[in-house]
C-alpha cells in the first residue's frame, strides 16, 4: 500500500509568468497540499491562494478543496472577492460539485453586497448533469437566484446534447408576473443543431443589472 503526501508553496512567481501565464502579475504566498492514501483509496487536495493578479482582474483568497475516494469526487472552489479589470467586483463566489459514477450534481453562488452592506445571492443555481451512451442531460434545480430575486425553474424541463445535436424542453423560469422560456423550435434529428426560440412574459430587462 503507497500512502503519499505532497506539500507546495508558491513564493515567486517569475518562472510562472515568462514561461505559462505571461499575465500573471502577482501571487502572493500559496500553498497546495495533497495526500493519498492507496489503502483507503481516498484523495485530498487543499489549497489556500491569499492573492492572485491577472490580466487586469484581481482574486481575493481563493481555496480549493478536493476529497475523493472509491465511491465519488467532491470539489469545492471559494473566493472572497474578485476585483474585475473594469473596476467592478463581486464577494464570495462559491463553486462545489461531487462526481458520482455518471453523474455531476453542482452547486453555483455568487454573492455582492447591497446598499445596506448585506450579502445577498447575484446568482445562485444547482443542477445534476448525467451521462449516457455519448450523450448528456442537465437537469437544474427548481429554484433559481438572480440579483437576490427568487425564480422558479420549471421541473418538467429536459436538456439534453450529444456531439452534434442540443434539444431544449420546457426550461421556464418565472418570478410572480416574469416569465422566460428556452426551447427548442423543432426536434433535432442527429448531427442537427435546432435553432433555440427564447420568448418572454412581462420580463423585465432591469433585472439583469440590477
Amino acid at each position: 500500500a503507497q500512502e503519499v503526501q505532497l506539500s507546495v508553496r508558491f513564493k515567486k512567481i517569475e518562472a510562472l509568468t515568462e514561461v505559462l501565464l505571461p499575465d500573471l502579475t502577482e501571487l502572493a504566498p500559496a500553498e497546495l497540499q495533497a495526500q493519498y492514501s492507496d489503502s483507503r483509496q481516498q484523495l485530498e487536495v487543499h489549497g489556500i491562494f491569499p492573492r492572485i493578479a491577472y490580466a487586469g482582474n484581481r482574486l481575493d483568497s481563493l481555496r480549493v478543496d478536493i476529497q475523493g475516494n472509491q465511491r465519488q469526487l467532491s470539489g469545492r472552489l471559494a473566493l472572497d472577492e474578485v476585483g474585475l479589470s473594469d473596476g467592478s467586483s463581486l464577494d464570495q463566489t462559491l463553486l462545489s460539485s461531487t462526481l458520482r459514477n455518471d453523474s455531476l450534481r453542482f452547486q453555483f453562488r455568487l454573492s455582492d453586497r447591497n446598499e445596506a452592506d448585506s450579502i445577498f445571492s447575484k446568482l445562485a443555481f444547482g443542477g445534476l448533469v448525467r451521462a449516457s451512451n455519448r450523450r448528456a442531460s442537465l437537469h437544474f434545480d427548481p429554484e433559481f437566484y438572480l440579483n437576490g430575486g427568487r425564480w422558479q425553474i420549471s421541473p418538467e424541463h429536459r436538456l439534453e446534447w450529444g456531439e452534434n445535436d442540443l434539444k431544449i424542453s420546457g426550461l421556464q423560469f418565472q418570478r410572480r408576473d416574469q416569465r422566460l422560456v428556452l426551447q427548442s423550435r423543432r426536434t433535432p434529428s442527429p448531427g442537427d443543431l435546432s435553432p433555440i426560440e427564447l420568448a418572454f412574459t412581462n420580463f423585465r430587462l432591469t433585472e439583469l443589472s440590477e
